[in-house]
């Protein structure tokens, strides 16, 4: 084994890992909103820590990342993956509460909204 003996911790304050590929087929109303959400600790192999916190802090030269409740975590190896935050505000005229109107959809912004996308599709047709 190339990692025999490491420890690897996994800093994400979302406890919840969401099936994003997932959210398709509750908009096209073969799953369940429920089917995409499931415990991040259940993908994790054995062996590997969550910190359910945000990052607050890196610091290079002591190889420690400072979470927001106050931890410490030293490192040898640090790999950062900023991941991606959906914006709908910056869509001009759009708003979340138009969703499953007018056959306005927008399965990416999560769970729900697939499931009411599913609603206005099935409204549409």
């Amino acid at each position: 084994m190339r990692l025999d003996g490491a420890k690897i911790t996994l800093v994400d304050a979302r406890a919840e890992h969401l099936y994003q590929p997932g959210l398709s087929l509750v908009a096209a109303g073969l799953k369940p909103a429920g089917y995409t959400v499931s415990n991040t600790t259940d993908w994790l192999p054995q062996g590997i820590t969550l910190v359910a916190e945000h990052a607050a802090a890196i610091d290079p030269i002591a190889k420690t990342v400072a979470t927001t409740g106050g931890q410490s975590i030293p490192y040898d190896f640090l790999v950062v993956a900023p991941g991606l935050v959906l914006d709908h505000d910056a869509i001009e005229g759009f708003s979340l509460d138009m969703v499953d109107q007018n056959g306005i959809g927008a399965l990416y912004a999560g769970p729900h909204y697939a499931a009411k996308t599913w609603e206005a599709a099935s409204k549409f047709t």
